[in-house]
């Protein structure tokens, strides 16, 4: 099955992200220290919540229509292309922002709107 890379995903702070709806722009914690904000496809973010997430509630997931982003966007990575976004992510750019948690043994739950979406 193919990858969808017009819907990446990003997760940030309900705090992070009512800054940047506010501002008009969000820039993650990553572009200034690593010149991106780094994204996943739908298929890597259970990885990610496992490797980076593990126990942590209260966060938000941005689903990202990467079509409509201002700043360059490249897939890459050593292993595995993820998405990486150069510049500020541009609100009008996020087509949804969904509650996100996971658990302590690194599980996560979906939402139920992703679920069947074909953006895997």
């Amino acid at each position: 099955m193919p990858v969808n890379r017009e819907h990446i995903f990003h997760v940030t702070t309900p705090e992070a992200w009512a800054a940047a709806e506010r501002s008009g722009t969000y820039a993650g914690d990553t572009l200034k220290t690593e010149g991106f904000i780094h994204c996943s496809c739908l298929h890597q973010l259970s990885g990610v919540a496992f490797r980076y997430y593990k126990g942590k509630q209260n966060l938000l997931l941005l689903e990202i229509d990467s079509t409509r982003l201002k700043a360059p966007l490249n897939f890459e990575g050593k292993v595995e292309d993820f998405p990486h976004i150069y510049g500020e992510l541009n609100v009008s750019a996020v087509h949804a922002a969904y509650p996100f948690s996971v658990k302590e043994n690194g599980d996560m739950e979906l939402p139920r709107e992703l679920l069947g979406s074909g953006h895997v």
